[in-house]
C-alpha cells in the first residue's frame, strides 16, 4: 500500500469523516511544536478515525515524502507567505513582530530562502526524528 494522506484515507477511501485537516504549529520560542489534526464525524466513527490517523502517521514516518510532494508543499508555503504579506494588516503585524524580535525589516526573506532549500531527505529525516506517536495526545470533543 502506498503512503496516503489523511484526506485520501479518511474522507475518500473510508468515508468516516465529513472533512479532515491538519497543520503543524512550530512556535518561535522554545521547542514544543505540535501537529494538529481536526476531523468532523459521526460519533460511531471515532475509533475508526483514531485507527486511520495512527496508521497514516506511521506510514508517513516510515515512508516519508517524495521529492515531488516536498516541492509542492514548499511552493504552497511560499505562495501563502507571499500572499499573506499583500494584506496591509498582516504586513504591519509582520514588520512589528520582526522589530520586537530585533530582526531586520526583510527577515522573512531569510525564512523563505530556508524553505526554498528544503530537500525531501531532510524533511524525511525530521519526520523520523520527531514524529513519535508515543508523544501524541488525542482529544475528542462533541456529543458522544
Amino acid at each position: 500500500m502506498s503512503r496516503q494522506g489523511l484526506w485520501q484515507r479518511i474522507r475518500e477511501q473510508e468515508g468516516i469523516s465529513y472533512g479532515v485537516s491538519s497543520w503543524l504549529d512550530a512556535p518561535w520560542y522554545g521547542n514544543a511544536g505540535s501537529i494538529n489534526i481536526n476531523a468532523s464525524l459521526a460519533p460511531q466513527n471515532l475509533e475508526r478515525l483514531r485507527t486511520a490517523v495512527r496508521e497514516v502517521l506511521i506510514q508517513t514516518r516510515e515512508k516519508g515524502y517524495s521529492l515531488l510532494e516536498v516541492g509542492m508543499a514548499k511552493s504552497a508555503i511560499l505562495a501563502r507567505r507571499k500572499d499573506r504579506l499583500t494584506q496591509p494588516a498582516n504586513a504591519i503585524d509582520t514588520i512589528a513582530f520582526n522589530l520586537r524580535e530585533g530582526r531586520a525589516f526583510d527577515a522573512n526573506k531569510e525564512f523563505d530562502e530556508r524553505y526554498e532549500k528544503l530537500e525531501a531527505a531532510s524533511v524525511n529525516a525530521a519526520l523520523k526524528k520527531y514524529l513519535d506517536q508515543s508523544l501524541l495526545r488525542e482529544v475528542a470533543a462533541g456529543s458522544f
